[in-house]
């Protein structure tokens, strides 16, 4: 639901919602077309989340590629067509500025246009180095790798801004378990198991996607803590 329904008119059966797509698997004929007028409707508040496969608490595990936002999951064994990423319009562009394309000074890196702010990683931890390359599809982006004050690997964090949609995210296996999540209102997918921390959350008003691998053993344990540190790359610290 995207926003408040309409008022219905005096003697109207029903409230109308303005509603836009979430999260929908359309792998076959019978999901294109208009809804029939007898089609029946019905709404969870709290639905339960789609996953890759079972996850340690209940959920929709997807059988066929889940379209969600910019994200088209799929499992492995998936055998079928796949969405073929398009262009799509957008604020990709030119830079305004010039950035470094490598750099190990924290004052440099935030010289790059997707830098908006310092991730809040835990105490001691500092930027090993910034490399001015973003993932794979991408179109612009920069990878920061940190590390502990012991000079132990971190984290990864990606920020990549895209002008071809949807991203293809794979799931392999049935340890790693994907998840479909929306976190501050950004479509997300997260990846975790006993030895893997992954959160990628997807900002569409600006094609931008901020990833966060956590190598770490406090994030790896704690799907939670990644996720903290990605909301930092484009969310104000609150007070």
């Amino acid at each position: 639901v995207a926003g408040a329904p309409a008022r219905p008119a005096p003697g109207a059966p029903h409230w109308e919602f303005p509603i836009e797509w979430g999260a929908y698997a359309a792998t076959g004929a019978g999901c294109t077309g208009a809804v029939g007028a007898s089609t029946g409707f019905s709404a969870d508040g709290n639905p339960l989340p789609i996953t890759s496969h079972a996850a340690g608490t209940p959920s929709i595990v997807a059988g066929t590629p889940v379209r969600f936002g910019p994200y088209l999951m799929y499992r492995s064994d998936w055998t079928g067509a796949l969405e073929a990423p398009v262009r799509v319009s957008g604020p990709a562009g030119a830079r305004e500025q010039a950035a470094p394309t490598y750099t190990t000074d924290p004052a440099e890196a935030r010289r790059h246009p997707l830098w908006q702010r310092d991730p809040a990683v835990p105490s001691g931890w500092v930027l090993s180095y910034m490399s001015a390359a973003g993932l794979e599809g991408s179109a612009d982006g920069f990878t920061a790798v940190y590390e502990t004050a012991r000079g132990y690997l971190a984290a990864y964090i990606h920020v990549s801004r895209y002008d071809r949609l949807p991203i293809h995210e794979r799931a392999y296996g049935g340890v790693h378990v994907l998840e479909l999540r929306t976190i501050d209102g950004h479509p997300a997918v997260l990846q975790y198991s006993r030895n893997t921390a992954r959160v990628r959350i997807f900002d569409e008003t600006t094609n931008t996607e901020y990833y966060v691998i956590g190598a770490h053993s406090s994030l790896r344990s704690s799907i939670d803590a990644t996720i903290e540190i990605a909301r930092s790359l484009y969310r104000a610290p609150q007070p």
